[in-house]
């Protein structure tokens, strides 16, 4: 018999309840914690998009867009295929002076922000 211990306690429950997934969870240290997370979430597919809810039985009116009302909300129509969410991609990158996401969805924006050479400046 093994001794209990919170640690141990703790896995057996990440074990039973977290989902697996064979993507490694990848935390930028430069960016909120909140950014992470929604990150995970969205390489995951765990986000409560309409059609996500849709297939846990939430009574919604409808899956389709609610802001182009041309497809069915998902992680992919809302991360870049949504001709609104594509335009306001366009303008974050005109802002934040990179190129401009030509073909991306999710998971090219989350290897674009690991790949970026960020640093942790302080101001004078």
């Amino acid at each position: 018999m093994s001794e209990f211990s919170v640690k141990g306690v703790r896995s057996m429950i990440d074990k039973a309840l977290l989902p697996y997934s064979l993507i490694a969870t990848r935390w930028n240290k430069l960016i909120p914690r909140k950014v992470n997370i929604l990150a995970w979430r969205i390489l995951l597919d765990r986000l409560p998009t309409r059609c996500n809810l849709a297939k846990k039985d939430v009574d919604i009116p409808s899956v389709l867009c609610p802001l182009c009302s041309g497809s069915a909300e998902t992680r992919d129509h809302l991360f870049g295929a949504c001709e609104i969410a594509s335009n306001i991609w366009h303008s974050i990158s005109k802002w934040l002076q990179i190129s401009s996401f030509s073909s991306f969805g999710p998971t090219d924006i989350i290897e674009f922000v690991d790949n970026m050479q960020l640093s942790w400046e302080i101001p004078k």
